[in-house]
């Protein structure tokens, strides 16, 4: 798979641009530096570092400036942030 064929990344997949496909691809969304927000808009940090496992390519935990996530309250990333369930709390704070 050739990385500009990557469409979108997710804590358990990534969507792929099929073969023979638009060649036009969506604007890049940059996990680090990217802000924390809440489903409800409420303001948790900004990510720092994420760990992914080698093997499935998943993500294991997501390091922001408010602590350390687990991927089980991680939604999506957007053009704006990083979207997270209201419910999530972060570990060490």
């Amino acid at each position: 798979m050739a990385w500009n064929a990557l469409r979108a990344a997710g804590p358990d997949m990534l969507i792929v641009r099929p073969a023979g496909g638009p060649e036009e691809m969506p604007p890049q969304r940059e996990l680090l530096g990217s802000r924390v927000l809440t489903e409800c808009g409420e303001e948790r940090g900004t990510v720092l570092d994420a760990a992914f496992d080698p093997v499935t390519a998943r993500i294991e935990a997501v390091l922001t400036t408010r602590g350390e996530l687990p991927p089980d309250p991680l939604l999506g990333l957007g053009d704006h942030a990083l979207v997270i369930r209201s419910g999530a709390a972060h570990h060490g704070v």
